[in-house]
């Protein structure tokens, strides 16, 4: 049971000494601060989250309010503001039993058990000051915020996901609060900002009950074993200069392999056929990222092009770019994972650890999975949730099924592997312009007879022998609902599609099977109509906004005999 400790009165007068002398020792006021908070009993506090990205406008932003009566701690988030659904919309912890429940937007409830909770002081986490104790060095100077006069605390590092940031901390000086942590890495900013902060405040009880227990859907007990785990194989893999990893992936009916060749600050990612005894592997597709520059090279092989695109963040750490290329090997994405089922196995002769850890905080995402090596903690496999999401809006998860057939650390690899041509062209999204008045717009019209797009159905219809029209678009881009609300309902158009398999492409979110057509093809601009004969070759496309008579021309024109 955690005890509430009198304020420290040595880091007090340490602190006091300090500033009477000039500036305080930045790790001293750290001290102090934490100090102040392992002094509260009660607290009632909003918050606001915002990211803002270096090339768009707006930011994202998140409130929240938080209650805390120890051992209990109650997020109400705001539901108004969530750009991704399902999401949390509250949280309950009990911090004397290490349990969480969580509420979804679907009204669904989660319950996870963490011993891990127990950890005094874990509560802290939501004031991200405590991530600076020991990544200095560190710098002070006096400020204000919001009117009051602050200490302001810059040069820590912190994570998050991928990215190493440098933080800027704001303190009110007369509590030692935190009012504003600030983390910018290349490319984007992260900020939480305390907008208001009340202690002593009495909370009802209430606030604290848990859900019924069969309104819970889903339960997870969290396993130590699995954390360290996951700790040993994150130890083994971050110190590394260089490696190789050679893949296997296997989604459906799709197969493809991918041979990664790291070393900072490049990325090399080639895409090949599956190799066979009879069939030697052909080389698809090569990605070079190189992250001084900030850009991501990408060759099609077959036709020989070259073009590039912006890249997230730019001049990014040996650090970060490591992290970076082990998620793209691995799926790893740090020393930290909510291991819920740990099996032993035997996989190709040896004996494996097989974890299953939480997946993303939605109610319906599939667990994360990897098979480790028990002597090494090597990674043989492991598995990747996908979300697949249809052109009416309805999404499902598939599993990707990752086999590592090799892996070399550490090894030489040559320059020649990460150049690239001069003066590559620079991709980008071409927005077409908007349709002409006298076309109808309005509300989305429903394609009767398209179906969504699957590099399985494409193989099924080159398969019968068919002709294939692909329409790429994405909800957000007006000519499409243009297109689709006029010519393409009109009885002449439909009368010339209708012989051949018609397939959505949803591009609202490029990911996944959609991304990957969209990039084999080139398809830059929506609306797109692609035609492809029945070896998958391209017959010809009709991009952007088209009149009712233009597109019946030009589909007559590129299906003529073909038909």
């Amino acid at each position: 049971m955690r005890l509430f400790l009198p304020f420290s009165l040595g880091a007090v007068l340490c602190f006091l000494g300090l500033a009477a002398q000039g500036l305080p020792d930045p790790q001293s006021l750290l001290a102090a601060s934490r100090a102040a908070y392992q002094n509260l009993k009660s607290f009632e506090a909003v918050m606001t989250f915002a990211i803002t990205f270096a090339d768009l406008p707006e930011e994202v932003r998140q409130t929240w309010k938080m209650f805390f009566s120890f051992p209990f701690a109650r997020v109400e988030y705001a539901e108004e503001e969530m750009m991704f659904l399902p999401r949390p919309v509250l949280e309950i912890t009990d911090y004397q039993e290490g349990r969480i429940w969580i509420l979804y937007t679907t009204e669904e409830w989660e319950e996870v058990h963490d011993e891990a909770l127990k950890s005094s002081g874990l509560w802290l986490s939501f004031f991200p000051q405590l991530e600076l104790e020991e990544l200095g060095p560190l710098s002070v100077e006096s400020g204000e915020i919001s009117g009051q006069p602050a200490w302001v605390i810059r040069g820590g590092k912190a994570f998050y996901s991928l990215f190493s940031m440098e933080i800027e901390l704001w303190l009110e000086k007369e509590t030692l609060f935190v009012r504003r942590w600030v983390g910018k890495s290349p490319g984007f900013t992260l900020s939480f900002t305390v907008e208001s902060f009340k202690t002593g405040v009495e909370l009802a009880p209430d606030l604290f009950l848990p859900p019924p227990a069969e309104r819970v859907v889903r339960r997870f007990v969290v396993h130590p074993q699995g954390r360290e785990i996951m700790r040993a194989v994150w130890d083994r893999l971050s110190s590394l200069k260089t490696f190789i990893v050679h893949k296997r992936i296997t989604r459906d009916s799709h197969r493809e392999e991918k041979i990664l060749f790291y070393r900072h600050p490049y990325l090399r990612v080639e895409t090949w056929t599956p190799k066979s005894p009879v069939f030697p592997g052909q080389l698809l597709d090569v990605a070079v990222f190189d992250f001084r520059t900030g850009f991501v090279y990408s060759h099609d092989v077959v036709d020989g092009t070259w073009e590039k695109e912006e890249l997230f963040f730019i001049g990014a750490s040996a650090e970060d770019t490591l992290r970076f290329a082990l998620v793209e090997a691995f799926n790893i994405w740090g020393p930290v994972a909510q291991v819920v089922e740990i099996k032993e196995e035997n996989l190709r002769g040896r004996k494996v650890w097989h974890l299953a850890a939480r997946g993303e905080p939605r109610p319906d995402a599939p667990n994360r999975e990897w098979w480790l090596d028990q002597e090494t903690f090597a990674v043989l496999r492991y598995v990747e949730p996908l979300e697949i999401c249809e052109p009416d809006g309805k999404c499902r998860w598939e599993k990707e099924l990752v086999d590592i057939i090799g892996f070399e650390m550490d090894v030489e690899i040559a320059d020649e592997l990460f150049s690239v041509p001069p003066d590559v062209p620079l991709r980008r999204w071409e927005f077409p312009e908007e349709p002409v008045e006298e076309e109808p717009q309005g509300p989305r019209a429903e394609l009767v007879g398209w179906e969504p797009f699957s590099f399985a159905r494409l193989e099924e219809a080159k398969a019968q022998g068919k002709i294939v029209v692909l329409y790429f678009s994405a909800d957000w881009c007006e000519p499409c609902h243009a297109l689709e609300a006029g010519p393409l309902q009109d009885p002449r158009v439909q009368g010339l599609l209708d012989p051949l398999v018609r397939l959505k492409v949803d591009l609202t979110f490029p990911r996944g099977e959609a991304k990957k057509v969209a990039d084999l093809y080139k398809v830059r601009a929506f609306p797109t109509l692609l035609f492809l004969d029945p070896a998958g070759q391209e017959l010809g496309r009709v991009t952007g906004y088209t009149s009712t008579a233009a597109l019946l021309q030009r589909i007559t024109e590129i299906l003529g005999g073909e038909k």
